[in-house]
This record gives C-alpha cells, structure tokens and sequence, in this order.
C-alpha cells in the first residue's frame, strides 16, 4: 500500500519534547475551522474516533508537523499560512520552515525491518505502570509489554486504512523499566484483525474507559479571594458619597492535583451527563475583578 507523508519542520525553533501537546493545542486552535484532523474533535464537542492522520512532534528539540495521507494533503494547504508558533505565553516568529513530501510503502514483509524510536517510547502510564511492577519475571513483563507495542503498530495499520492478512511478528527486548533496548528478541506473533487491538481499547481511541485511560482526579483549588476595603469617614466626606467600598476578587487563583490532564474539573461534554471526559478540552479561566460600591 501506498502511503502519501508530509512533514513540516520548524528547524530554528528549538523546544523541548514534551512541548509536542502544547503544539496540537496550538495549531488546533489556529485553524480550528479548518479541518477536524487537525485536533481530532467535530464542531459539537464530539470525538473524531479515528487514527491521528495529523501528528505534532518535538525531535531533537525540533517542532514538526507529520501528515498521513489525508492529513498530508491538508498540510500542503496550510504551509504557506503559518507564520508563527506560539507555545505556552512565548510567542515564535516563523522565518523558515521545511517541507518534505514522500510516499511511503507499507506493509507485511516476510523480512524483519529493524526501526528505532526517535523519541522515548512512553509504553507505561500511571495505572498499567503498577500493574507492569506487580509481574513476575522478566518474561510477564516482557509479554505485557509487548502486547503495548503490538496494539501501536496495529492502531497505525487501521488508522491509514490498511488490513493485513497475514500475522506480524515483533521482535524487541525491554530493560526493567519498560525501555525499549535494541538487543534481545521477542518471538511472540499477534493477528493484525484482532478486535481488541483494531477496534476496541487496545487502540486508545475508541473503546470503553479502563484503567489506562483513568486516573486520580483529587483537587485542591483556591476557588476565590476577595479582598475589600471602606474608605474611612474622613475621605468619603470629601465626596458626594456615605460610603465607598473598593473590592478585589481573584477566581481561579491556585490548584494543587496529581491529575496530569489540564483541570481535574474539565469537562468534554459539557453540561452532559457524561462526566470526567478529559480530550483537548480547555483548562479552567483564572479572572481577576475590580469593583467600587458607592452609598448617597
């Protein structure tokens, strides 16, 4: 199969890897009415269920942007219209930028090809983490790793639409904390139609909420402060006022969580009944308001 790729890299602009999120928020944002590829969200607040056809990366502290077939013809489109990144409250002024096109074949090879991960391969997280410690002996956690990685490369094969007949082989050796090391060899074969790896939780995308998905939402937030102060006699006598209270209120102010999501109160729904949904949604706004009550 034939698959069209672009990337676009912003090579003078250095930021660090886990800035990529920060990139999606960004472009997503910028060209919201562009296309829902591009955050994976329609416009009433629902989930475009699919493989990301459109990728934000920091590699080697370079931001880019990788297109998938759909999604790399929509970069074509947008190329010329970017002229700034803006990341957290630093803005990016864009003097260059590189565009790469290829096309790229994929699929089953009787041969191994060996590939290397240009960052971190980030296989654990906070819940399945516990689980991976509680195993015994290298080769449970081997096994369970490897099943990570499987459901990986087989959410991508679904993702740009390709179906492979024939069983995938992985092979890989992991140290004890779940990195990924490039000597040592797993045998163990997994079929590509598998459901729970094309259509059920094993993509993480689409599927129930398990407990990869799930985590601790505790809070503790400074709602609000509000701070007033009356002037006294001998100042308000002077105004054609009884009295004047100047008030500041600050919402929002402060928040302690373990919660690594962007507010523990975030809610993709909305006022819906479903709650706790957390996927490109918005944090909570801190605000700061000013007030003067007067008295005749």
């Amino acid at each position: 199969m034939e698959l069209y790729k672009t990337i676009i890299k912003f090579s003078e602009i250095k930021l660090k890897t886990r800035d990529a999120h920060k990139l999606r928020g960004f472009f997503g944002n910028l060209f919201r009415e562009k296309s829902p590829l591009l955050h994976n969200h329609f416009d009433e607040n629902k989930f475009l269920y699919k493989y990301p056809l459109v990728q934000y990366k920091v590699v080697d502290n370079v931001p880019m942007i990788v297109g998938l077939g759909e999604g790399a013809e929509l970069l074509l489109d947008l190329f010329l219209k970017i002229k700034f990144l803006k990341i957290d409250k630093e803005q990016y002024p864009v003097y260059e930028k590189n565009i790469m096109n290829s096309i790229d074949l994929i699929g089953v090879n009787q041969n191994l090809v060996e590939y290397n991960f240009c960052n971190l391969w980030i296989a654990l997280n906070q819940d399945n983490f516990k689980i991976y410690k509680q195993l015994k002996g290298t080769e449970s956690k081997e096994d369970f790793l490897k099943k990570i990685l499987q459901s990986n490369i087989l959410s991508f094969y679904k993702g740009v639409g390709l179906w492979a007949s024939e069983k995938i082989m992985v092979k890989g050796h992991f140290d004890e904390n779940g990195n990924l090391v490039t000597s040592g060899t797993n045998d163990i074969q997994v079929v590509a139609g598998e459901n729970w790896y094309s259509l059920g939780n094993g993509n993480g995308f689409v599927g129930s909420n398990t407990e990869d998905f799930i985590e601790d939402a505790g809070w503790v937030r400074l709602r609000e402060l509000s701070l007033s102060y009356t002037l006294p006699k001998s100042i308000v006598e002077y105004t054609p006022f009884s009295n004047v209270i100047l008030t500041f209120t600050g919402r929002n102010l402060w928040l302690s969580t373990k919660y690594t999501g962007v507010d523990p109160e975030t809610n993709l729904m909305g006022a819906y009944s479903a709650q706790g949904l957390d996927y490109f949604n918005m944090p909570g706004v801190r605000s700061y308001n000013f007030s003067i009550t007067v008295d005749f």
